[in-house]
């Protein structure tokens, strides 16, 4: 009756006879719908968390973790973790010493976190994860959302983006494709797939926050349901912007309805977490309109629509010119331009910054202009 999970002996017994039992209690409380007794969140000391690590798997964390993330309460699993501090087993990156054959190597050479070091940096990436699973996660799971998110494994990327977030947007590209892989792959045992679309959205991320301009303009298209000073449109510079988001977003491993949760995840950033985790685009903030302390899930995901609806709204097709067909085909090319083959994917990709630019442009203009930029 009162939706409550209890453990019928000692919590703390039963968590060092069998330590799964309290990721299993988590994944429950969010299958379920209900509220994990105060017994079992105050039962967790360093003791059981050495026994979680000693005598859990890693392939078994997996399990479970892909079972919460994938849920339909994502959010909620996350908070028990985070209040029962497990969340400085899950968030771990296993470094893997290179293998001396072709057998991938199962040796752990280093151990790093997703948690930082430093106390002042771990409070700002556990209240930005508050804040992100707070907000945006609720709306992953729910069917009537824009930011919904149709199957377990979307579902689970958009919420491991959510996580990396805030701990990897200071390193570059490179290292954080070595991180994800050190925590989803080694680190909880996930197909080399989740790392990917967890990466290419975070670099779709760093491509959208590179210009200030951008993000101040996705701002601002929030409000444009109750504002009255014009369309808020995606022109010149900011087009190409947004274009570049985009294109990351086009993986194969990137979740379907990544945009919204993009836009949201920005909005959060920009609007609510700590200056030092805001970037280059902070600037744009101090002009954002509304009060930062007034967003909800609900207001939030009404602003993430009504960004939608101005790029869907868009004359030149916006959210489609990353992968819409283009006037010239990519096994054309070599022969029309003389280029080697090698070469397509540059020229493919100059083919949809001028489509971009130019909507509506013929063969004849596309093949003259490549012919320029080739001869450049």
């Amino acid at each position: 009756q009162r939706s409550l999970l209890r453990c019928p002996l000692n919590p703390r017994e039963t968590f060092l006879d069998d330590p799964l039992r309290m990721l299993r209690g988590i994944r429950f409380s969010g299958q379920l719908g209900f509220q994990l007794d105060d017994s079992i969140l105050h039962a967790v000391d360093e003791e059981l968390l050495v026994a979680l690590e000693q005598k859990v798997s890693r392939e078994r964390f997996g399990i479970e973790w892909l079972k919460m993330m994938g849920g339909s309460s994502p959010g909620t699993c996350w908070r028990y973790l985070s209040d029962m501090r497990l969340d400085r087993v899950v968030m771990q990156e296993l470094y893997l010493a290179k293998a001396k054959s072709k057998t991938a190597s199962t040796v752990v050479e280093r151990v790093g976190s997703l948690l930082p070091c430093d106390e002042e940096q771990q409070e700002d990436v556990r209240h930005a994860w508050t804040t992100l699973s707070t907000l945006v996660m609720p709306l992953l799971s729910k069917p009537s959302s824009t930011l919904y998110q149709a199957s377990k494994e979307d579902r689970t990327i958009a919420t491991m983006f959510l996580l990396a977030l805030p701990s990897t947007m200071s390193s570059t590209s490179d290292e954080r494709a070595e991180r994800l892989m050190a925590w989803s792959t080694s680190g909880l045992k996930l197909p080399v797939a989740i790392s990917s679309g967890i990466r290419k959205m975070l670099d779709a991320v760093e491509a959208l926050w590179h210009q200030p301009e951008a993000v101040e303009l996705l701002i601002r298209s929030c409000a444009r349901g109750g504002a009255d000073d014009g369309a808020v449109l995606w022109v010149g510079s900011v087009r190409d912007t947004m274009f570049d988001t985009l294109l990351q977003l086009s993986d194969r491993t990137v979740p379907r309805n990544a945009l919204p949760v993009i836009i949201a995840a920005t909005l959060v950033t920009k609007l609510i977490l700590p200056r030092e985790m805001r970037g280059t685009a902070s600037a744009a903030v101090a002009a954002a309109p509304g009060a930062a302390s007034s967003i909800t899930t609900e207001t939030l995901h009404d602003d993430v629509a009504c960004a939608m609806t101005v790029l869907e709204e868009d004359a030149g097709q916006l959210l489609s010119s990353a992968q819409c067909p283009l006037p010239i085909r990519g096994d054309e090319i070599p022969k029309l331009l003389d280029v080697p083959s090698k070469e397509t994917g540059k020229f493919l990709l100059m083919t949809r910054r001028y489509c971009l630019h130019n909507k509506g442009a013929t063969r004849d203009e596309v093949v003259q202009f490549l012919s320029h930029q080739k001869n450049q």
